[in-house]
């Protein structure tokens, strides 16, 4: 895969058998495709992308069919690298696919057994991540949530912010009354949310139309 030939020729010369073949052979994602297997992908990829050519996109799809790897494909006709045209419908189809990924809450008695002495609750505590709240002091959070999340459940949001009130770490939060897990009824509003927390902690002062 020749990733954005205009530079990777600066660095590592010509493809061809007399200059630097061998590394560009070496270097190649392709090679380890192989070892992708079990996991589950989501390819993502705009037609008029100038960076990473559709060409480059559809040699990794037909080695992860050689390989029998399992992907799922999202493909945005006449959009660039950044996929700047299609960014909500590119965060709704990462979410939906994430949940697809990790099936809500149901996944984790499936891996991890039930939260129970007789089961498997010392590693629930072991893993928690509000074992690590402490840790967080001197930093800046913004929590946001939908009250109808049935991925991540209000309960556990809430949880949360009791373990950052009992360490004394700083917090902004924004709730979404009857969002779900993707926020997508309030996307426009959480991408100005999101934008007026990082001005603030840049120490920025834009205003957004």
């Amino acid at each position: 895969m020749y990733y954005d030939s205009v530079y990777v020729e600066r660095y590592m010369g010509f493809p061809t058998p007399e200059d630097n073949l061998k590394n560009y052979i070496l270097s190649s994602t392709l090679n380890n495709v192989k070892h992708l297997n079990g996991k589950q992908f989501l390819v993502m990829f705009g037609t008029a992308d100038d960076n990473v050519h559709t060409m480059n996109s559809m040699m990794l799809l037909k080695s992860m069919n050689e390989a029998n790897i399992k992907y799922q494909t999202q493909i945005y006709p006449d959009n660039r690298h950044s996929l700047h045209q299609s960014m909500a419908h590119m965060y709704i189809r990462m979410i939906d696919f994430f949940d697809h990924c990790f099936n809500h809450s149901v996944y984790v008695e499936r891996y991890m057994g039930f939260p129970t002495p007789e089961d498997n609750l010392k590693n629930y505590i072991l893993s928690s991540t509000l074992n690590n709240v402490k840790h967080l002091n001197g930093k800046q959070f913004l929590v946001m949530f939908g009250t109808a999340d049935d991925n991540v459940h209000t309960m556990n949001s809430m949880m949360l912010l009791k373990a950052m009130n009992e360490a004394n770490i700083k917090y902004q939060t924004q709730i979404y009354p009857d969002n779900r897990h993707s926020l997508h009824q309030s996307m426009a509003h959480m991408y100005i949310r999101m934008i007026d927390f990082f001005d603030h902690c840049f120490n920025r002062n834009i205003k957004h139309k």
